[in-house]
């Protein structure tokens, strides 16, 4: 008998010990997968601000200066792009292990569109650069069209990392606020 109760008491503690170490494993996946992801989605936040500049006026430069310094303000917005670029696939690289085939295609699309808007941005910044020095042309911002381009193609990845980020309740649950089922 009491060699029953000890094998029950080891299985017991057998499967408890089994459940939390799966329960540890999920909460450290869950966390690392959430944190991913939600640093993409802010990385392309960013990258979708840089693209109109406005970056540069909420950063060392006010409008009063880069208008009074326009080499120095371009200089800067030009870093800006290519910082954001980095950050973008550096994010998306990170991201990259915890989405499936169709999520990883869709917002590696995006981060491919951005990098070509962008690098188009930075060539025109070097083509104004060289204007100063009397071999370029002057500085030509996005067109109206390529800017709703740009708007564009942040929608696809921007909505799929909403998707992803959106906590799913178990099957059975209801969110407290779409709970219509009270007897007021």
């Amino acid at each position: 008998m009491t060699l029953l109760a000890g094998l029950l008491t080891h299985q017991r503690e057998k499967s408890k010990r089994e459940s939390e170490e799966a329960r540890w494993y999920g909460q450290l996946f869950l966390q690392r997968r959430f944190d991913a992801l939600s640093k993409l989605y802010s990385v392309f936040v960013s990258c979708r601000l840089s693209l109109g500049g406005s970056e540069i006026v909420a950063q060392k430069y006010s409008l009063e200066k880069i208008i009074e310094e326009p080499r120095a303000g371009v200089k800067l917005y030009e870093a800006t792009l290519h910082q954001r670029q980095l950050e973008l696939h550096r994010a998306f690289t990170e991201a990259s292990i915890y989405l499936d085939g169709a999520d990883n295609k869709a917002i590696g699309n995006g981060v491919v569109e951005y990098a070509k808007v962008a690098n188009g941005v930075i060539a025109r910044i070097g083509n104004f650069l060289a204007a100063e020095a009397g071999h370029g042309g002057e500085l030509r911002w996005l067109t109206t069209e390529e800017r709703e381009h740009s708007n564009e193609l942040f929608k696809v990845p921007v909505e799929c990392l909403k998707r992803l980020l959106t906590p799913r309740l178990p099957q059975g649950l209801k969110r407290p606020d779409t709970d219509t089922g009270t007897d007021t």
